[in-house]
């Protein structure tokens, strides 16, 4: 509740209809080798950025209503593109920009992440449906996963509420560092490097 601005979580929001939207389009035109490269290489970087680039305390932003509304609407479609063609929802991608961008502490943003997903997905769901990468089967079983996916929501918010900050940055980024060496280590399977 006191985590979620409604209107940062509907730009935001918005900005990952937008682009979800283009992923259906975007796993036609791109390779599955090309679009885990271009992941691993945006995760490092914005790892980095949050790694070594946000204090421990908050950082109050000072940027203008439009400004802040302008970064929140082009994360949500740059995050939209990439994060719902690879299938991971997006959190991962657009924590860090938003910690780097606007300052917001871990909670924030895994909050506004969250809601992010909401409209992201659908778009992602719709567009493809429409490119033909999805049929109602997976439709179906995706739902599935949503639902129990739900659950785990409403249980990581509420050990969310009770976890101080620094420790819950330091728990993000040791899941972004779980997913990188994932990354790194099919992209290496994927290219013929690695054979387990």
């Amino acid at each position: 509740k006191k985590n979620l601005n409604l209107k940062d979580g509907i730009v935001i929001g918005l900005g990952g209809l937008l682009g979800a939207s283009f992923s259906g389009i975007l796993l036609q035109a791109l390779s599955d080798v090309a679009l885990t490269a271009i992941f691993l290489g945006v995760s490092c970087v914005f790892f980095i950025k949050y790694a070594f680039g946000i204090k421990e305390s908050v950082v109050k932003s000072h940027k203008s209503v439009w400004v802040k509304n302008g970064i929140l609407f082009i994360a949500g479609a740059f995050t939209g593109i990439f994060a719902i063609s690879l299938g991971i929802g997006g959190g991962l991608l657009i924590a860090p920009i938003l910690a780097y961008f606007l300052g917001y502490d871990s909670k924030k943003v895994v909050s506004l992440s969250l809601f992010f997903v909401i409209f992201a997905s659908i778009s992602g769901i719709i567009s493809f449906a429409n490119s033909g990468v999805i049929d109602a089967e997976v439709i179906h079983k995706g739902v599935l996963v949503g639902f129990a996916s739900m659950i785990g929501v409403f249980i990581g918010i509420k050990i969310i509420e009770k976890m101080h900050i620094s420790a819950h940055r330091k728990i993000l980024l040791c899941v972004y560092a779980l997913s990188i060496l994932a990354t790194t280590l099919s992209l290496l399977r994927k290219l013929g490097i690695l054979a387990f």
